[in-house]
């Protein structure tokens, strides 16, 4: 994670379509990801799930501005994207997950609130 806004007000909603519900908010997380290994390895956003208060969230996908949703990287290749999340505005905790392995169910859990 190379950053993340926990009230993320950044976005273009010249019709009033981006705007979140009320009682909500956006967080945006910045993601780099660089294959390590020595063979391609697939990469997306949707690796990541957020938790607000123990409870999961949803991602916004209209507030991202070009970025990728998913890459299939050879080694040695990186890629970086943003996600959105849909979080209570009250929210006393903000987790992400990232699940390091399909195969195994590995989680890895990072406390941004």
């Amino acid at each position: 994670i190379n950053d993340f806004d926990l009230d993320y007000t950044d976005y273009e909603d010249e019709y009033g379509w981006n705007a979140p519900a009320d009682g909500t908010k956006y967080i945006m997380i910045d993601v780099s990801y660089q294959n390590n290994s020595k063979d391609d390895k697939y990469v997306s956003i949707y690796d990541f799930q957020c938790y607000a208060d123990d409870t999961d969230c949803e991602q916004n996908y209209s507030v991202v501005d070009s970025s990728s949703l998913n890459a299939n990287l050879s080694s040695g290749r990186k890629t970086s994207y943003k996600i959105a999340f849909v979080v209570p505005q009250d929210a006393q905790s903000i987790e992400l997950e990232y699940e390091t392995s399909i195969w195994t169910g590995n989680k890895e859990v990072l406390k941004l609130q």
